[in-house]
């Protein structure tokens, strides 16, 4: 493991003990979910910050995507 990829875990672990939420998924199962007590077990399970959801705005007509439903009021 690289000096990198150590800084990455890092980042995610002390996320987790600022009180970020800390996804999960099993490399071999294919299973996923929130970790609220993480084993930290590297070799078969990767682990992420939960990315915050970022606001698209739709500001002209063409912005929005053709399968959307839009409401007028």
């Amino acid at each position: 493991m690289t000096r990198e990829e150590t800084a990455e875990l890092i980042k995610v672990m002390q996320a987790f003990v600022d009180g970020k939420t800390i996804e999960w998924l099993a490399k071999n199962k294919m299973n996923c979910g929130i970790a609220t007590d993480p084993v930290w077990n590297w070799v078969e399970t990767a682990y992420r910050i939960k990315p915050e959801p970022t606001l698209v705005p739709w500001s002209k007509p063409e912005d929005v995507p053709m399968n959307c439903w839009v409401c007028c009021k």
